[in-house]
C-alpha cells in the first residue's frame, strides 16, 4: 500500500472524504510549524484537488512535491517516518515515541530547533451544551446566573470545545413552551457576555430554537449557528442565514413540543425514516438555491425514537456516512442511555462519552454536555486504536 503525508487544510473535508472512503488508511495527526499533517494510504485513485482540503507534500518516493522552505521539507519527512512506522506498527514506533515528551495534547519532538507533536486531537468538533434554563432535563437551572454560565463555558472551552450552544428554552417534554418574544429577552442578556468569550477564545457561538422571529432577529447577530430542533423553519430564513455565513442545523423531530409517546412506528426501520427524511431535506435545500456545504443533520437521537430506537439508530449510522452533508449526533444524557442504566440524567456521562467515542472521526460534530472526559479517555482510544486506520476501522 502507498502511503503519502498531507497538509490539512480544512478538517471538515478531511472528515467527509474518510467518512465516504473508508478503506482510505490514516495515522494521527500531526504538527509542525504551524501546520497540521495527517498521513493516509491507499489514496491513489482519488483526485486531490484544493476542494478536498489537503495539500499532497510527501510520498514514498521520497519526493517532496510542494515548495517549501528546507527546514519544513526536513520536518515533513520526519513526520513521515514517524507516521508511517505508527500505521504499519513496526517497532520503530517505539523509538520515536521513546524520544518524545507529553504535552501540547500530544507526544513531543524537538527536531532541528522545530517541535513537532503527534496530536491526540480528533477530527470531529465539539459543540458544549450550555443550558441559560430553569427545566433542561439534566442541568435545569444549574446555570441560570450569567457568571455561571459563563465559567461553564469557559471550562469546556477549555477542555476542548469549539462550539458553545446556547439554548434558553428547555424541549424537555414536561417543560412550558417559550415565546420568541421571551426568548429573545433572554437572549439580549447572555449574547453580548458570550460573543466576548467566542472573540476572546476564537470559538464558534449556536443558537439552540426553532423560533422562526428569534431567527431572523438573530441573523445579524454575531453568532455562527443556527441549531434547529424542529427541522423546519421556513426556507427563506434558511437562505437568509446561509447568505449572512452562518450554518443551519435541520434536527429530525416528529413534534413541538416533544412529546415522547409520539415516535416512528415500531414496524417501520428508524434510520430509513430518517435518512429519507434528510434526503428530502437536501432536495430542497438544493431547490431553493441553499448550498448544502452550509446545512448540518442532526438525526434526532431521542426525539420521535424510541430506547430501542435510538440504540438501532447508532448501531446502523453508518449508512448515512455517503450524504452530501455534514453529520451532528446529539445523544448527551438521553433518556435512551436508561435502557442500559438505571443512572440518573446528570449522572450518564460515562455513558455518554463511550458512544460519543464510538462516532469520534466519523461524524463532524458531537453535541455534549461536559466535554472533559472526551479529552480524558480519547488519547486511551488512540493509543490502542493506532493500527491502520484508527476510529475509522468497522
Amino acid at each position: 500500500m502507498e502511503y503519502s503525508l498531507f497538509k490539512i487544510i480544512d478538517k471538515s473535508h478531511l472528515r467527509q472524504l474518510l467518512r465516504r472512503h473508508n478503506y482510505i488508511k490514516t495515522s494521527s495527526l500531526y504538527e509542525a510549524c504551524g501546520h497540521l499533517y495527517i498521513l493516509l494510504g491507499d489514496t491513489t485513485s482519488l483526485n486531490f484537488n484544493a476542494n478536498l482540503g489537503l495539500i499532497p507534500c510527501y510520498s514514498q518516493d521520497n519526493t517532496a512535491t510542494t515548495k517549501q522552505i528546507q527546514s519544513t521539507e526536513e520536518a515533513q519527512i520526519y513526520i513521515y517516518k514517524w507516521a508511517m512506522s505508527e500505521v504499519t506498527q513496526t517497532i520503530d514506533f517505539i523509538a520515536f515515541e521513546s524520544n518524545t515528551t507529553l504535552g501540547n495534547n500530544g507526544r513531543i519532538f524537538n527536531f532541528n530547533g522545530m517541535t513537532i507533536t503527534r496530536k491526540f486531537d480528533y477530527l470531529t468538533e465539539i459543540y458544549a451544551i450550555l443550558n441559560y434554563t430553569l427545566d433542561s432535563f439534566s442541568d435545569g437551572g444549574k446555570f441560570q446566573h450569567i457568571d455561571a454560565l459563563c465559567d461553564n463555558a469557559i471550562k469546556q472551552i477549555n477542555y476542548g470545545a469549539c462550539v458553545l450552544d446556547i439554548g434558553v428554552e428547555s424541549t424537555n417534554p414536561n417543560s412550558k413552551p417559550m415565546s420568541a418574544d421571551e426568548e429573545i429577552t433572554k437572549l439580549k442578556v447572555i449574547l453580548p457576555e458570550l460573543c466576548v468569550l467566542k472573540n476572546t477564545y476564537h470559538v464558534k457561538i449556536s443558537i439552540d430554537t426553532y423560533h422562526n422571529e428569534t431567527i431572523k432577529w438573530l441573523i445579524d447577530k454575531d453568532i455562527d449557528v443556527i441549531n434547529d430542533v424542529s427541522g423546519n423553519i421556513p426556507l427563506i430564513t434558511v437562505k437568509q442565514l446561509v447568505t449572512n455565513d452562518k450554518k443551519y442545523i435541520a434536527m429530525h423531530n416528529l413534534t413541538l413540543p416533544a412529546n415522547k409517546n409520539i415516535t416512528i412506528a415500531v414496524d417501520k426501520n428508524p434510520l430509513t425514516v430518517i435518512k429519507e427524511w434528510m434526503l428530502t431535506k437536501m432536495e430542497q435545500f438544493s431547490d431553493f438555491g441553499i448550498a448544502l456545504d452550509n446545512i448540518i443533520l442532526d438525526p434526532g437521537i431521542g426525539f420521535g425514537n424510541t430506547q430501542s430506537q435510538a440504540w438501532y439508530i447508532l448501531r446502523n449510522f453508518a449508512e448515512l456516512y455517503a450524504l452530501p452533508c455534514e453529520l451532528l449526533l446529539g445523544h448527551s444524557r438521553k433518556s435512551f442511555l436508561t435502557h442500559i442504566t438505571n443512572k440518573n440524567a446528570t449522572e450518564r456521562d460515562l455513558e455518554t462519552v463511550i458512544v460519543a467515542l464510538n462516532f469520534i472521526n466519523k461524524v463532524d460534530y458531537l453535541r455534549i454536555h461536559d466535554v472533559r472526559f472526551i479529552n480524558e479517555l480519547y488519547p486511551i482510544i488512540n493509543q490502542l486504536k493506532m493500527k491502520g486506520i484508527n476510529s475509522y476501522d468497522r
